[in-house]
């Protein structure tokens, strides 16, 4: 016989991509962005297969996700937090991160993301080592208030 339960009913993750542990990342930080308000756009085309180590990819993703959502927690009243991820493939990964930020966003003179706390930055190191590690071009740019992150794996 069967009982009926007064519970919610289970929450299926989205498939952003076919790599898992990336998809998983991704699921994550796409429920905080909702959960803050922060408005997403999520296309990836992210093969299960890849040239470079699962867990490193997804922890970078992660941080680039991580700070895009600090960043766009942050923007001042008035303007609409958001988050734009794309990833294409065309022999090569190209992940691209979008998302509003403040205008004290600024870059140092090696084109990094300036930090402006203590116990800030680690996550940007770690995706320049990745990207060092897997001779990766990496570029960041802020312009109109949005800040940019490319990376061609």
């Amino acid at each position: 016989m069967l009982q009926t339960h007064d519970r919610a009913p289970p929450v299926v993750a989205r498939v952003y991509c076919e790599h898992p542990a990336v998809n998983a990342a991704v699921s994550h930080y796409a429920g905080l962005a909702e959960q803050a308000g922060i408005q997403t756009d999520i296309v990836l085309d992210i093969p299960n297969a890849l040239a470079v180590d699962a867990l490193e990819l997804s922890m970078v993703v992660s941080n680039l996700m991580e700070n895009a959502l600090h960043a766009s927690a942050q923007v001042p009243a008035g303007r609409v937090p958001y988050l734009r991820f794309t990833c294409h493939r065309a022999g090569r990964l190209l992940l691209e991160m979008e998302n509003a930020c403040s205008a004290d966003a600024t870059l140092d003179e090696a084109g990094q993301p300036r930090v402006h706390a203590n116990g800030h930055g680690i996550g940007s190191k770690s995706v320049a080592a990745f990207a060092k590690k897997y001779d990766a071009e990496l570029l960041y740019r802020i312009e109109n208030g949005a800040f940019r992150v490319r990376l061609l794996v």
